[in-house]
């Protein structure tokens, strides 16, 4: 995957870290399943933090930026791809 100049690259072994992180972490920041989608980008990574497994987002990666609403409340959410994927499937 190309966007703007970012590669776009994860090897598999940071999905694997990837994902044991998010489940680790699932518990203590169980609102953001509760998150309604609105809108969503994907484009190169600002070094921003995901909201999913507290990692910061490569600047050489694709970040996914959602806008969403929890209890009424307007948020943005930051996710690494394999992340925001796993949000998706586990939002309630």
């Amino acid at each position: 995957m190309y966007i703007d100049g970012c590669d776009g690259t994860i090897d598999e072994a940071d999905l694997c870290g990837l994902a044991e992180s998010a489940e680790s972490d699932a518990g203590s920041g169980a609102m953001i399943f509760r998150a309604r989608e609105l809108r969503l980008w994907a484009g190169c990574s600002e070094g921003t933090r995901c909201d999913l497994c507290k990692r910061d987002i490569a600047l050489s990666a694709v970040e996914y930026e959602v806008e969403a609403e929890i209890s009424d409340r307007p948020v943005r959410l930051h996710f690494h791809m394999a992340c925001y994927l796993d949000w998706r499937k586990r939002r309630s």
